[in-house]
């Protein structure tokens, strides 16, 4: 975990999960990390700091009496006359677990932030903390599994490390019939404000600092968060006649997944913000309303030359993908517009028809199939079409294309009966065929 770390030479730091393990007394599940840990700096005398319970008497006792056996005497600050003279003299620093709200409230009304900080950082001086003192030995708070019983005046905290930890991390049991968030889904909430790593810890798990290196130490692993690279995606929503609406619609998907997005109707210059995007994606609905509107805007060529020649990420979605295929001539929709010409964005060479469906033989239906539709325009214009059933798509990454979803999709050649393709099929060679 050394990427999560900056350079300070003298951290000492041993962070733990929790201080009680199912199964084991107080500290009892970590006594060989802790005694390891004290003993390389030779610490026969330890002060604590209680503050996150609200008896810090009985808190310590229970500190106290879990430690003395292993060779530790047991100080607590709250019993010093100046807390900031404690901390500047001590051997090693514990922090216990209980409310990191008031815990952290209380080391600023004691203007114990910096003193730590400073012992901690600069001369060495080991720390301990447990439950809600690792969480304020992180970069903040905001990651807490806590009430908020105190108001701090900041969330921001020790920061002796850079990023956050949860402790205590248990992920979701799916059999759950609790539908209120789950913990990975509040911690993703907060990688989409706060743009950095926060580190799940498992109870019986711990983080042990040295300097520059981090070692993850316990029986169970830790499950790191990492913020996505936001990336904003330029929507195109003219197949559909609300482009707001639509807009909000897909944008609601998507931005749980770590991606903005703005939709082209609402940039005063289309050609200027598709030269710009670092995404497009062009949605479904009516294809022949979509190909009307990317020729009324002039916005045809500017999609083709972002896409072919910079590389622009690009995906389509029913009429989306029709208009990116060489035309428009084997859609399924209705012309409720007429666009200048069926020739489309052409970034294939071949034709999709979305949403394709096998012919029911029992049907009582007698009008013309899919398949002699598609059929059809084999005699006309002599080049291939893949039909896509729904749940699929075409992954293409520059020569290679592959065939992502759970289910077949089949290709109509012209002269030829057609061909089924299983989900993975490399389909490369459509790029060639006419």
């Amino acid at each position: 975990m050394k990427a999560l770390l900056k350079m300070t030479a003298e951290r000492s730091l041993l962070l733990m999960s929790s201080s009680r393990v199912f199964g084991y007394g107080f500290l009892e599940h970590t006594k060989e990390d802790i005694t390891k840990f004290l003993n390389k700096k030779s610490v026969t005398k330890i002060l604590f700091v209680p503050y996150a319970l609200p008896d810090h008497d009985a808190y310590t006792d229970v500190v106290r009496n879990a430690l003395s056996p292993w060779g530790y005497e047991v100080e607590s600050i709250h019993t010093k006359p100046n807390a900031i003279e404690a901390v500047a003299s001590a051997q090693a620093i514990f922090v216990g677990g209980g409310n990191s709200f008031v815990l952290l409230k209380t080391l600023y009304d004691l203007n114990l932030v910096e003193a730590i900080r400073e012992q901690t950082l600069n001369k060495g001086t080991p720390y301990m903390g447990s439950s809600a003192g690792t969480n304020v030995a992180t970069r903040s708070i905001n990651t807490t599994n806590d009430m908020p019983m105190a108001y701090p005046p900041t969330f921001e905290a020790l920061n002796l490390v850079p990023f956050n930890i949860n402790p205590h991390y248990l992920e979701t049991d799916p059999n759950t019939e609790h539908k209120g968030e789950t913990r990975d889904q509040r911690l993703e909430e907060f990688l989409l404000i706060h743009k950095r790593p926060v580190l799940g810890l498992r109870e019986g798990t711990a983080v042990l600092v040295e300097g520059d290196k981090a070692t993850l130490i316990g029986d169970r692993t830790a499950k790191l968060f990492r913020p996505r690279n936001v990336t904003k995606i330029l929507f195109i929503p003219y197949a559909m006649p609300n482009h707001d609406a639509y807009t909000k619609v897909i944008g609601n998907a998507l931005e749980p997944w770590g991606f903005q997005l703005e939709g082209i109707h609402t940039k005063p210059n289309p050609v200027e913000a598709i030269l710009s995007a670092q995404a497009i994606f062009v949605g479904g609905g009516n294809t022949f309303v979509l190909l009307k509107t990317l020729y009324d805007l002039n916005l045809v060529e500017p999609i083709r030359k972002q896409v072919l020649e910079k590389g622009i990420p690009f995906m389509g979605s029913s009429a989306g993908t029709n208009i990116a295929a060489r035309t428009i001539n084997t859609i399924n929709d209705m012309p409720l517009a007429y666009p200048p010409s069926f020739e489309a964005l052409n970034l294939v060479p071949f034709n999709i028809n979305p949403h394709y469906q096998d012919t029911d033989p029992n049907s009582k239906h007698r009008g013309e199939t899919r398949d002699e539709r598609l059929k059809e325009f084999l005699i006309f214009h002599k080049r291939l079409v893949l039909a896509l059933r729904e749940g699929t798509a075409l992954l293409i990454e520059g020569d290679k294309i592959t065939l992502v979803g759970d289910k077949n999709a089949k290709l109509f050649k012209p002269d030829m009966e057609p061909i089924e393709f299983e989900p993975n099929s490399d389909l490369s060679f459509l790029l060639n065929e006419l």
